[in-house]
C-alpha cells in the first residue's frame, strides 16, 4: 500500500510548495485588483486625455494613469486585508478537513500581511487607550472599596 504523495514529500519540499502557492495566490489577487482598478479609472477619465498631438503629453498621461492604478490597487489591498483575513480564518476554523479549503492555511493568511502593516497594527494596539464607555462604574467603586478595606486591615 503506497502512502499519499503529501506524506512522501520532505519537509523542505512541502515548504517550497507552500511558498510557491502563497506567491501565486498573492500575485493573482493583486493582478485582479490592478485590473479592476484600471477599468475603474479608465471609465472615469476624460476621453480626449490620451489623444493629444504631443507624444510626450500622452506618455505622461499614461504613466500617471498607471501610477494611480497601482496606488489604488495597493490601497484596496490594504483595506481588504483585514476582512479577507477574518473571513478566511473563520472558514478555515469552521471547515478544517474540507478538501477545497486545504489551500487556505494559516501561513497564507499571515497573509499576505505586509510586515510593516502588521507592525503598525501591533504598535497602534499597544498605544491606544481602550474606550471606557462599556465599563461598569459601580463595579470599579466596589473593587476600589474592597482594595481599600484590604489595605487598611
Amino acid at each position: 500500500m503506497e502512502a499519499p504523495d503529501y506524506e512522501v514529500l520532505s519537509v523542505r519540499e512541502q515548504l517550497f510548495h507552500e511558498r510557491i502557492r502563497e506567491c501565486i495566490i498573492s500575485t493573482l489577487l493583486f493582478a485582479t485588483l490592478y485590473i479592476l482598478c484600471h477599468i475603474f479609472l479608465t471609465r472615469f477619465k476624460k476621453p480626449a486625455e490620451f489623444t493629444t498631438v504631443d507624444d510626450e503629453d500622452a506618455t505622461v498621461n499614461k504613466i500617471a494613469l498607471e501610477l494611480c492604478t497601482f496606488t489604488l490597487a495597493i490601497a484596496l489591498g490594504a483595506v481588504l486585508l483585514l476582512p479577507f483575513s477574518i473571513i478566511s480564518n473563520e472558514v478555515l476554523l469552521s471547515l478544517p478537513r474540507n478538501y477545497y479549503i486545504q489551500w487556505l492555511n494559516g501561513s497564507l493568511i499571515h497573509v499576505c500581511t505586509p510586515l510593516g502593516l502588521a507592525r503598525m497594527f501591533s504598535v497602534t494596539g499597544k498605544l491606544l487607550v481602550k474606550p471606557r464607555l462599556l465599563e461598569d462604574l459601580e463595579e470599579q467603586l466596589y473593587c476600589s472599596a474592597f482594595e481599600e478595606a484590604a489595605l487598611t486591615r
